[in-house]
């Protein structure tokens, strides 16, 4: 891993960004975490598998991205994804699925997701929510230069 700030020699000007990543299985928590430290530009700023203390510590930390797991209970999830974004709106929430079934996707950006992903989760494809969710916020394409550290 690189010290913060630094460049990754994967992409250009993409420089790191913090995560908190919400899973209710660890094992799968886990796997989000590997594919998100695959990149060379995510530090995980915090992780949990319990729903309740995952807005607590998005509060705390103030991260780039939340990563937050659906699950099987749809319900929840969004609901989560709703909390999540009342109490950190700044922060990129990314919603991930085991299943790419569209009317959870609706679901999850109607509930406030700013993306959708579909596990398992690969290196390039994070790598391209990075930009595209830069591309959005500033509404420059390309690539991406976190001075702060923050999107």
């Amino acid at each position: 891993m690189r010290p913060s700030g630094e460049t990754s020699p994967k992409r250009g000007l993409l420089s790191r960004v913090r995560a908190v990543v919400v899973d209710r299985n660890h094992a799968e928590l886990t796997g989000i975490k590997h594919a998100l430290l695959s990149t060379d530009l995510a530090e995980i700023a915090a992780e949990t598998t319990s729903y309740s203390l995952a807005p607590p510590l998005v509060e705390r930390h103030d991260p780039d991205f939340v990563f937050i797991s659906i699950g099987d209970d749809i319900a929840s999830g969004g609901e989560l994804i709703s909390n999540v974004r009342s109490k950190c709106g700044t922060s990129r929430i990314v919603a991930v699925g085991s299943r790419a079934d569209s009317d959870d996707i609706l679901r999850c950006f109607r509930s406030g997701a700013d993306e959708f992903l579909v596990k398992p989760l690969h290196e390039e494809q994070l790598l391209l929510v990075f930009e595209r969710l830069h591309e959005r916020v500033l509404g420059k394409p390309g690539r991406v230069r976190y001075n702060d550290g923050r999107l």
